[in-house]
């Protein structure tokens, strides 16, 4: 019995031409892909190997067949704004660059709320991988032989949200969570060339490490219960620092540390497995957390001022990056979310995505550094 095909409608896009046959808006402006709008299904991006991408909307035809469209040009980022209109969507996104036949600079994504998921599977980003999502469930996967040459800033809101990364960072990476039972799993195949700044926020949260991380890991957390597990086959090459609030919270260690592994407000009654510094926190802890923003940090806001947002706003070009974390992104302007985050990227965007986190991990790598040439004196801690 023949099985029926299912019916794909194919359409080109190039340059400078813009086409509203998807639910979301696609459109290529001076080498970026830009998709916007509120998308009826499944997104995927595919490099076809042959210098262009398929761009799927799962089920938005008409009949409810896959509406496709075959992208040529894209030689510099894909900026996505899904949910400009707040319905809160569950919007699913899929990035599949493993055919590296395009060149895609840096990837911004902002999903709004709902239940939001986005994966970017192989390939190498030259640039940076910046989300953004509302309230609600929402999961960001970096899969294994993905490449990531700067930096990775994960801003997700309330709701049990999931990360795990299990592909390689070029510089630095930053997580910020908001209230719910967050995930953060940094896989065996992960490798973080810079420092790591994680916070999950209020609820009972989990932290896997078992990858590699070259500078400092800072970890945050607030009220509730929380494990954090360092796993035997986890090598971090600067100090790794914990600050955890109040709960009754777990810490594993089992890593490879060649810093130190500093706590900072554990609570009395914590399970705490494995060696802790006897150097108190304020003499230990990062320039980049002061008691001025602490407390945000513990909340789950970790992308401060000096700890990435402002270098973020440059990069990114909005009006204000407290709207981009928020999620309160207004479009007061004639130009689209989109075409303003396009605006400043496509303009020396490589010089100023190296001044990121500059100011929050500038010590930890020249740190890192000093503890590589000097390995003899690497600390093993097991339980």
């Amino acid at each position: 019995m023949k099985r029926k095909a299912s019916k794909r409608r194919r359409l080109g896009l190039e340059g400078l031409e813009t086409r509203r046959v998807l639910a979301a808006a696609i459109s290529v402006v001076e080498g970026s892909l830009l998709i916007e709008g509120d998308a009826e299904g499944e997104i995927s991006i595919v490099d076809k190997g042959d210098g262009t991408l398929e761009v799927t909307e799962a089920g938005a035809g008409e009949n409810g067949e896959d509406l496709v469209e075959i992208v040529r040009g894209v030689t510099d980022d894909i900026v996505i704004t899904l949910d400009s209109d707040g319905i809160d969507a569950d919007d699913v996104v899929s990035i599949d660059l493993s055919a590296n036949s395009v060149v895609v600079d840096t990837i911004f994504a902002a999903l709004g709320g709902g239940d939001n998921s986005l994966s970017v599977e192989g390939g190498t980003i030259s640039g940076s991988l910046v989300v953004r999502a509302g309230s609600g469930s929402d999961s960001v996967a970096i899969v294994e032989a993905t490449t990531i040459q700067e930096n990775v800033e994960l801003s997700l809101g309330d709701g049990n949200n999931s990360i795990s990364i299990d592909g390689s960072v070029g510089n630095n990476l930053a997580i910020r969570n908001g209230d719910g039972d967050d995930t953060v799993s940094l896989g065996e195949t992960s490798q973080i060339d810079g420092g790591a700044i994680i916070g999950l926020g209020n609820g009972e949260n989990s932290a896997e490490i078992s990858g590699q991380i070259a500078a400092d890991l800072n970890l945050f957390s607030g009220v509730d219960d929380d494990t954090i597990n360092l796993l035997a086959t986890a090598i971090v090459e600067g100090n790794v620092s914990l600050s955890l609030g109040e709960g009754e919270n777990s810490l594993i260690n089992n890593a490879t540390i060649y810093g130190d592994l500093m706590e900072g407000d554990l609570m009395e009654g914590d399970l705490m497995e494995g060696d802790l510094s006897d150097s108190p926190w304020d003499h230990l802890r990062p320039s980049a957390v002061d008691e001025a923003n602490l407390d945000d940090l513990h909340s789950g806001s970790c992308l401060t001022d000096q700890a990435g947002a402002t270098a973020i706003e440059e990069t990114v070009g909005l009006a204000s990056m407290t709207e981009f974390l928020s999620g309160d992104v207004s479009d007061e302007s004639d130009s689209s979310l989109s075409e303003r985050m396009l605006s400043d990227s496509t303009e020396d965007f490589d010089q100023r995505a190296r001044m990121q986190f500059a100011a929050a991990l500038d010590d930890g790598q020249r740190s890192s550094g000093t503890n590589r040439s000097n390995r003899s004196q690497a600390r093993t801690v097991q339980t």
